[in-house]
């Protein structure tokens, strides 16, 4: 009876052992998962300013970032930025794209604080495990796993899922190394059967020659992966009770710092909630800046095309700068003249007036001043001796010397010969005080008759109306 006791003993012994031993042996994580987990913080989102899309894209040095040529050439007019996993971001200020395959190396002003991810140039094997990393549509920082299914020399053929939004993301091997950048997948065949399982990547060795050929020090950086110990460290119980303590000590630790993490991730999502409203609030206002700006632009592109036109219009006018015009000018008065004789004595006298001019100029020129003038008048005196005389018609030049005054000269014709002197010739000066359809003005005028030699001269005042009868 006692012997079958100590066999028990012993067994439940051995049994705890193995059971010990391979909690310890059976790490918390694996190899991959950890690989995977901290190669994720080195993969970047690509975003342009108007957050009309995005693409993935991976840290190779702390201010260079891999990604598609397609990801990055369709909106550099606005630019791009990059987003970390841990919410930073950064502006694009230069792209250097790669001459013939889909490749594009980015540059930020600040260095991000990722680890960069190392680069093999060797191919992969056929059915070689990989991982693809990036942000398909909306599920940002995202992992697919497949195998390599074929070189096919330009391309890397792999059956790993891949979506919009996976461009420019990396390949990674199992040991965490960038054997590609993810570019394509094709959906569908000519006949528009549906294909799945045919994602393509670019090789890596072009990459690195890429890097090579601008100078960039990348290919450097490497994935810690933790050792786990094993059984077979463990030479007896004792030290299997030791490694179950620590391993529970351990346990403990990581489950405290869950906990805190766990807390931290409440906060950041509340700060990512706040930052998610303020980028809303930016975009708004971008997009509001950016109809006033189109705005501004239809604007300016109006007042460009009146400044053409009116361009077109002065190049016209200057082509028939020297094609005169024509503006009469009707006026119509009464005037209380004053003329001296020196053989009759003074005089004093009623004219009556009404005259038709005619001023030309050019249609580019300033108011017209030259003209020609032509009128009937009579005259009668109002002294001891009064006469009546017949209408007077006389023609001849004028000018304009501003607005207020005007010269003319010309010759008068009267049939009554009765007066003695029918014929003379005449030069007046007038200075209007109003100008307008009653004009007011004085009048400085000189006669001088051809059949007797007789010269008289006079001031007047010259009331009466004036109607501008055509204008063009």
């Amino acid at each position: 009876m006692s012997n079958i006791c100590v066999l028990s003993v012993r067994r439940a012994l051995v049994i705890g052992t193995l059971i010990a031993t391979c909690a310890i042996a059976t790490p918390l994580f694996s190899q991959h998962e950890v690989m995977v987990e901290r190669s994720l913080n080195s993969v970047v989102k690509v975003l342009p300013f108007d957050y009309s899309g995005h693409g993935s894209g991976f840290v190779v040095s702390p201010t260079k970032i891999v990604t598609n040529a397609h990801v990055v050439s369709g909106g550099m007019s606005l630019g791009y930025m990059v987003q970390t996993r841990d919410g930073q971001r950064d502006v694009v200020i230069d792209i250097d794209y790669h001459p013939s395959s889909d490749i594009a190396v980015l540059t930020v002003g600040n260095p991000v604080s990722a680890t960069p991810l190392k680069l093999v140039a060797d191919r992969p094997l056929q059915s070689a495990e990989v991982f693809v990393l990036g942000h398909p549509f909306a599920f940002d920082w995202s992992v697919t796993r497949g195998v390599v299914s074929a070189d096919r020399d330009d391309l890397l053929q792999i059956d790993a899922a891949m979506n919009g939004g996976n461009s420019g993301g990396p390949v990674l091997n199992k040991q965490g190394s960038v054997i590609g950048v993810s570019v394509l997948k094709v959906t569908h065949d000519m006949n528009n059967s549906r294909l799945d399982g045919l994602g393509f990547c670019v090789p890596a060795d072009v990459v690195c020659s890429f890097l090579e050929s601008l100078s960039v020090d990348a290919c450097f950086a490497y994935v810690d992966v933790p050792s786990i110990r094993t059984s077979a460290q463990c030479d007896s119980l004792q030290e299997v009770y030791r490694e179950v303590n620590l391993a529970k000590q351990k346990l403990a630790e990581d489950r405290a710092r869950f906990e805190a993490n766990r807390r931290d991730a409440g906060t950041l999502v509340q700060r990512a909630d706040s930052i998610r409203a303020s980028l809303k609030i930016l975009t708004n206002e971008m997009q509001q800046q950016s109809a006033e700006l189109e705005e501004q632009r239809r604007e300016v592109e109006k007042k460009r095309q009146e400044l053409r036109f009116l361009e077109e219009e002065i190049k016209g006018k200057r082509s028939i700068a020297y094609t005169p015009r024509f503006t009469p000018e009707l006026l119509a008065g009464l005037g209380y003249i004053g003329i001296v004789e020196p053989s009759r004595g003074d005089a004093l006298g009623v004219r009556g007036e009404a005259c038709l001019s005619y001023r030309f100029g050019s249609r580019t020129s300033s108011p017209d001043r030259f003209g020609v003038y032509g009128g009937v008048h009579w005259y009668e005196r109002l002294d001891v001796k009064t006469t009546a005389q017949q209408p007077t018609l006389d023609v001849g030049v004028l000018l304009d010397i501003d607005e207020i005054v005007r010269l003319q000269i010309g010759i008068g014709q009267n049939d009554d010969r009765q007066v003695g002197h029918p014929n003379y010739i005449f030069a007046a000066a007038t200075a209007w005080v109003t100008d307008g359809t009653f004009p007011v003005g004085f009048r400085l005028h000189a006669l001088s008759y051809n059949d007797r030699s007789m010269f008289k001269y006079g001031i007047s005042c010259i009331v009466g109306l004036r109607a501008d009868v055509l204008r063009w």
